[in-house]
């Protein structure tokens, strides 16, 4: 998961992806932050104040961040605040996390990431003006959550060591800008995506076999006789194929 975060091998399905605006971005991730922090956001997630940053036209974000200091910040940065409601959700489903005190739980978090082929004109179609006065960004970010035990025993009780191995959530999110100069970030709201192109999913597992050979092929046709025998309706909706698909 950590290899996501950097600039891969140029593999192209549809056309080119852009790398010319990662200097422009960084230049002005560097001077909002000396110049015009966010009062919305703590120092860590300045970046997102950016609408090019969250667009994916730079690089990309990765902290690796204690639970409790995310709790610390959810009430003056929007983007901890989000971070904590979906890690929170899930912990509250897990007897292992839900058991952790908060500061033995870790977020990786990673992203932006997006829902589309990732070509030049898709990059584009990411900055959303369809509301007046007002730009959007709509992405998903990916957060791998793992405890860190204060003493080797101390997650000793608990079922099975395959359940205390770190896991990613994909939590999707719209992150809403101002138009006035400098845009800033205003709002981060939850978005559930409304259908799924399958020829961007197939495009995408052919990419894995093309940078990742055999080894990622494999697991994924391995993956999927094991689901053969339970394989849902052909009728499966759009909502339910996207979230096994981000699983």
């Amino acid at each position: 998961m950590l290899s996501r975060t950097k600039i891969p091998e140029a593999v192209f399905f549809r056309g080119p992806t852009s790398a010319t605006n990662l200097p422009h971005v960084a230049a002005l991730v560097k001077e909002r932050r000396e110049t015009r922090p966010s009062p919305r956001l703590c120092e860590r997630c300045q970046d997102w104040d950016v609408p090019e940053f969250a667009a994916g036209f730079g690089a990309k974000a990765h902290h690796y961040v204690c639970l409790r200091d995310i709790l610390r910040n959810t009430y003056r940065c929007l983007v901890c605040d989000a971070i904590a409601t979906a890690t929170q959700a899930r912990r509250r489903e897990s007897e292992w996390l839900s058991g952790s005190p908060d500061t033995c739980v870790y977020v990786t978090v990673q992203g932006p990431f997006f829902l589309d082929s990732g070509t030049k004109s898709n990059q584009k179609l990411r900055l959303d003006f369809s509301v007046p006065d007002e730009v959007s960004v709509r992405l998903f970010l990916e957060l791998t959550l793992s405890v860190v035990a204060n003493k080797p025993s101390s997650l000793s009780s608990l079922s099975s060591p395959a359940e205390h191995q770190p896991f990613a959530i994909t939590p999707q999110y719209r992150l809403r800008y101002s138009m006035n100069e400098p845009r800033r970030l205003h709002a981060v709201e939850d978005w559930e995506v409304d259908f799924f192109d399958a020829q961007i999913l197939k495009g995408w597992v052919d990419g894995c076999g093309i940078l990742h050979g055999a080894k990622c092929v494999g697991e994924y046709t391995s993956i999927c006789k094991q689901r053969a025998a339970v394989a849902p309706s052909p009728a499966k909706s759009a909502e339910t194929l996207n979230q096994d698909i981000l699983r």
